[in-house]
């Protein structure tokens, strides 16, 4: 079930004609199990036309990245509930 699931991901999303992360030319991917057994994957992707660091400069690189990624914590006053669970599911302890 987990990997039908990888692939739909794969190819209704990633690859879909909507290029959420740009046009993927090539991608790579594994499945690692946590401590509990839920298995999750690492990704790697190449994007065609993005910038190569070493060769790009700083901010093209910056500009790639903060076309496709963001991240932001939900407000605790407008949405508790989103806010906990973020806190509580999606960060690391130390």
């Amino acid at each position: 079930m987990f990997e039908h699931r990888v692939q739909a991901f794969m190819k209704d999303v990633i690859l879909s004609p909507a290029q959420p992360i740009g046009h993927v030319i090539d991608y790579f991917y594994r499945a690692e199990f946590q401590q509990r057994g839920w298995p999750h994957i690492h990704c790697l992707f190449w994007v065609k036309d993005a910038p190569l660091y070493g060769n790009s400069n700083t901010d093209e690189i910056v500009a790639f990245i903060d076309k496709y990624v963001s991240c932001k914590m939900p407000s605790e006053a407008t949405e508790p509930k989103l806010h906990e669970k973020v806190l509580h599911v999606q960060m690391h302890n130390a």
